[in-house]
């Protein structure tokens, strides 16, 4: 993520900022509903990351 967020500053400063905001906004809505997200296969489910060309795929897993 780190690696994206810079390539995102290079093409604009303060994008890195705005896409790992995204990823973290992602992160809050999974851990607030994880079922609500579209189920992929094999169990993992995905969630799109806002405007960026990025999906964050995580799996349910009973703790």
């Amino acid at each position: 993520m780190n690696e994206a967020a810079i390539f995102y500053d290079k093409h604009r400063q303060g994008l890195g900022r705005e896409f790992l905001s995204m990823i973290k906004k992602g992160t809050d809505a999974i851990s607030i509903n994880p079922m609500s997200y579209p189920l992929q296969r094999n169990g993992i489910r995905r969630i799109l990351v806002g405007r960026f060309h990025y999906g964050i795929l995580y799996c349910d897993e009973e703790e």
